[in-house]
């Protein structure tokens, strides 16, 4: 059994949102619901459909404006994101009816992507102190920010927490640009080989004519 996605033309962006929510169904039938991967899963086809809006509105403008060249070259561009919307459905398909190659593309690539996020978050997350009660919150919150906390505030502290404060101070004298050089060329060669995943499933789209999807972050290192 084929899926195919019918025309993106007549309703239009109606069309494309129609698209979208079969890709959705399709994505978290391909890894079998989990919850996890599903979500990740759709969240990488995201940037697909915010790409076929972004032509779909181009392509209105230029109407608008008379452009018959570049009215048509969105048209064709149209037609093969169509092409390639329906060959990624029957990929879905066979990803959720199979334990074949497609099963494993889009449980290695979701698989990949959360990784990612999560040493992404990791890597941003400030590490908050242990609570204590009898710290004042003044306090607290200077050794939960790395800030160096003055000889009274020490005092006030008490020697319980003598070690928290002393990593605390060491991560402000490192705040001021000195680095660990094995964690930056460890974040170096995560990037590059991140970057390198990302020509590869461009190349294998390209070929194959299917989306595998895309992993976006934010600052955060959350998946947009």
């Amino acid at each position: 059994m084929r899926a195919t996605t019918g025309s993106l033309y007549g309703p239009g962006a109606r069309s494309i949102n129609s698209v979208y929510r079969l890709v959705l169904r399709g994505a978290s039938a391909a890894v079998l619901h989990h919850k996890t991967a599903r979500d990740t899963l759709r969240k990488m086809y995201r940037p697909t459909f915010d790409d076929a809006l972004q032509q779909l509105k181009r392509h209105r403008d230029e109407q608008l404006q008379g452009k018959v060249i570049e009215s048509k070259g969105i048209e064709l561009w149209m037609s093969s994101w169509n092409q390639k919307m329906d060959n990624t459905l029957s990929f879905l398909l066979a990803s959720a009816t199979t334990r074949g190659v497609e099963h494993k593309v889009t449980r290695n690539l979701t698989q990949l992507a959360h990784f990612r996020s999560r040493r992404l978050r990791d890597a941003t997350r400030v590490r908050q102190s242990p609570w204590n009660p009898r710290l004042p919150s003044q306090v607290y919150s200077q050794v939960s920010s790395g800030l160096p906390l003055s000889k009274k505030d020490k005092a006030i502290a008490g020697p319980h927490l003598v070690g928290l404060i002393k990593r605390a101070e060491e991560a402000a004298k490192k705040a001021g640009g000195v680095q660990d050089d094995s964690a930056v060329k460890q974040a170096q060669f995560e990037d590059g080989l991140w970057n390198a995943i990302g020509h590869i499933t461009k190349m294998a789209e390209e070929r194959s004519g299917v989306a595998l999807g895309h992993a976006r972050y934010n600052r955060s290192g959350e998946l947009l």
